[in-house]
């Protein structure tokens, strides 16, 4: 199962699992803490060694609905999100 993917500039989530990846060239941990799905919800924990700018990708799978949100920081997150079909 694959749940990271990642480029130069781009790390895409696509599962919503517990989970911890390393980013090396980037200096960067991704942490996945979730109890999907008994809980609809999952936390990503970002930590770097230094600042650096990529884009974070999220899977929302096609079941989600329009009252699905993203929050940073504990803050609302103004975002499209598009449900895959």
């Amino acid at each position: 199962m694959l749940i990271y993917f990642y480029d130069k500039k781009n790390l895409w989530v696509n599962v919503f699992i517990p989970s911890e990846v390393k980013w090396k060239e980037k200096g960067i941990t991704i942490e996945q803490r979730t109890n999907f799905p008994e809980e609809p919800k999952t936390q990503i924990n970002i930590s770097a060694e230094k600042p650096t700018k990529f884009a974070l990708h999220l899977l929302i799978p096609s079941w989600a609905n329009s009252q699905t949100t993203v929050l940073v920081n504990g803050e609302p997150f103004e975002t499209k999100i598009k449900p895959v079909s």
